[in-house]
């Protein structure tokens, strides 16, 4: 039996769950180095690991009226064969769009929410696919936002006003890169 995931997931949560203790120090001090910045906001209220991509992708389903369904991304059908590998996401969810047609598990479908183990592996995915963007790696675009340790990226065929719907039912902020280049990530 493999209990390195669980171990590693529960060892996560241990380390998350320590920050939220009653001490008015805070937890870390703000870069000072601006071409590194990335937006982010207060840690999502749902726990690490597990199915916590799905729970905040009901809760965006529950406020985005176009939205039909869910899809959780596990570790057996993740198109990218490194969920849960060091520096990625460890939970995942597809958001499908009434539009589309899609029957895959990608950002294309509507909307892509990763949980990664850190608010810093989170803010260096953010900070990748804005250069990916920015070469045009990325077809079709997308919209990214993050929130603590949550990545939201929007397909970027949907309507502007329908991002925003995404953006306000997430809670999270546009993704923002400061001219740093974007190093190569583990997700893709």
């Amino acid at each position: 039996m493999n209990v390195g995931l669980p171990t590693t997931l529960i060892a996560a949560a241990v380390l998350a769950l320590t920050g939220c203790g009653g001490s008015t120090t805070p937890a870390s001090k703000p870069s000072t180095n601006p071409s590194a910045t990335i937006a982010t906001t207060a840690a999502p209220t749902t726990p690490l690991g597990g199915d916590a991509a799905t729970a905040s992708a009901k809760k965006i389903a529950a406020l985005v009226p176009s939205v039909v369904k869910v899809v959780t991304i596990t570790k057996n059908n993740d198109p990218n064969p490194i969920f849960g590998q060091p520096g990625s996401y460890i939970s995942a969810a597809v958001i499908y769009e009434k539009t589309s047609t899609c029957t895959t598990l990608v950002v294309g479908c509507g909307a892509k929410l990763e949980v990664y183990g850190s608010v810093a592996d989170a803010a260096a995915r953010a900070k990748y696919l804005l250069g990916m963007k920015k070469t045009g790696a990325i077809v079709g675009g997308e919209y990214d936002y993050v929130r603590g340790v949550e990545v939201l990226r929007v397909f970027g065929g949907v309507t502007a006003p329908l991002a925003e719907q995404y953006r306000a039912a997430f809670g999270g902020e546009l993704a923002k890169a400061g001219s740093a280049p974007a190093t190569p990530h583990p997700t893709s």
